[in-house]
C-alpha cells in the first residue's frame, strides 16, 4: 500500500484538486481508495482510473500536467437511439468516462439530433399522406366507444340476462334457447359498437 495526497494524485494524473475531491466523494470512483485521508495508489479503483486514462501514476516525478497528455480514451459510443435522459444528470467527468471526450459527446448530441428531426418529418408526411391516425380519433371514436358500451353491458346488459334467463328456466326453456337468448342480448350490445367503430374509420 502506497497513500500519497490528493494534491500529489492530481498533479500526477495531469488534473485539478477540486476534481480529484469530487472522484473521492462517497459517490465518486476512488473513494474506495481512501486511507487515512490519502489515496491508495495501489488500490484497484486508482488501477482501473490509471488504465482508463493512460496516466502512470505510481512516478512521484511525473508532473502530467507539463508532460504532453496522451491520447483520448476510446470508449464503444452509446447508440444514437439511446434516450438522452441516462446522461442528464452526469458531470463532464461521467459523460467523458462514458463517451472519451466531451468532444464526443458533443457529436453524439448532433447526430441524436439529426436522427429525431428526420423521424419528425416521416412522421408529418405519413400523417399527411394518410398513413397514420390519430390518437385522439383512437381514444374517441375506439376506445370509448368499447369502454362505454362495456360499462352498459356490465350493468344493463347484465340486469336483463338475469331476469331474462331466470324467467325462462322458470318456464322450463331448453339450455339452447337460454344460450340463444343471451347471446341475442350480447348482440345487441355489441353491434351498436361494431357500426359506430366502422362509420368513423370511414370518416378519417
Amino acid at each position: 500500500m502506497e497513500l500519497i495526497t490528493k494534491a500529489d494524485f492530481a498533479r500526477r494524473a495531469g488534473v485539478s484538486r477540486q476534481m480529484v475531491g469530487k472522484m473521492c466523494k462517497p459517490d465518486g470512483r476512488l473513494h474506495d481508495s481512501i486511507s487515512a485521508g490519502k489515496i491508495d495508489i495501489d488500490s484497484q479503483p486508482v488501477r482501473e482510473y490509471s488504465n482508463d486514462k493512460s496516466v502512470d501514476l505510481s512516478n512521484p516525478r511525473i508532473d502530467a500536467r507539463r508532460t504532453p497528455a496522451p491520447p483520448p480514451h476510446e470508449t464503444s459510443m452509446p447508440s444514437a437511439d439511446t434516450p438522452v435522459e441516462n446522461f442528464e444528470a452526469m458531470t463532464l467527468v461521467e459523460l467523458c468516462d462514458v463517451f472519451g471526450t466531451d468532444e464526443r459527446f458533443k457529436q453524439w448530441l448532433i447526430g441524436r439530433k439529426a436522427i429525431v428531426s428526420i423521424k419528425s418529418s416521416e412522421l408529418k408526411i405519413d400523417e399527411a399522406r394518410g398513413r397514420l391516425i390519430s390518437r385522439k380519433l383512437v381514444e374517441v371514436g375506439v376506445i370509448d366507444t368499447f369502454n362505454s358500451a362495456h360499462l352498459r353491458l356490465l350493468k344493463d346488459g347484465a340486469k336483463s340476462i338475469a331476469a331474462g334467463v331466470v324467467s325462462k328456466h322458470s318456464a322450463g326453456a331448453e339450455l339452447s334457447e337460454i344460450e340463444a337468448f343471451v347471446s341475442d342480448i350480447l348482440g345487441s350490445f355489441i353491434r351498436p359498437i361494431k357500426g359506430k367503430v366502422v362509420r368513423v374509420l370511414k370518416n378519417v
